[in-house]
């Protein structure tokens, strides 16, 4: 990524601000759950592209203290809004900026020991993810898309739209 670390994390902290104006004056809004999560994803990936080891290092305690498990070599853009982070799966994939994700979302390649870029989703900006979703494989979901609770994305999903169901289906676009 080309942004700055503390220019990344100031810009998930603005969005997190911005959607729950109440936080605008609480003073410790970086330290709720949700801003660990991203802060400390934000963190191990910078410190990841020049110390992978310790990148894994800080990727755990992310796990550990706040259940939301971010691979730290996914590609996430500015402004990442984690609802809750409690069950949040998130691989080795592309996320454009302002993407929303609400608790116990799965976005990750099909499986297997090794990473393989040819079977990962891309997530443009914009996107929104509801609660349980599962998005698996080499697909696109585009900008501004919407994938309902519950749903499992397998296909791509065009930008605009709005993918529910089991397998999700395209409902609006």
């Amino acid at each position: 990524m080309k942004d700055s670390l503390v220019a990344l994390i100031r810009s998930d902290i603005e969005e997190r601000v911005g959607r729950q104006p109440a936080l605008r004056d609480w003073l410790g809004h970086p330290f709720t759950l949700t801003g660990q999560a991203t802060i400390l994803f934000r963190v191990s990936n910078a410190v990841g592209q020049r110390l992978p080891v310790l990148g894994s290092v800080i990727q755990r305690m992310n796990v550990h203290l706040t259940r939301a498990h971010i691979n730290w070599r996914a590609e996430i853009g500015p402004g990442l809004l984690l609802f809750h982070p409690n069950n949040v799966t998130i691989g080795h994939v592309v996320i454009g900026a302002r993407a929303r994700i609400q608790q116990d979302v799965v976005i990750g390649g099909t499986g297997g020991v090794r990473y393989d870029a040819d079977n990962v989703p891309t997530l443009g900006a914009g996107v929104f993810v509801g609660a349980g979703a599962r998005v698996f494989g080499k697909l696109v979901v585009g900008d501004g898309a919407r994938i309902g609770a519950n749903a499992v994305v397998t296909r791509d999903v065009p930008a605009g739209a709005t993918a529910v169901g089991v397998p999700a289906r395209i409902i609006q676009k």
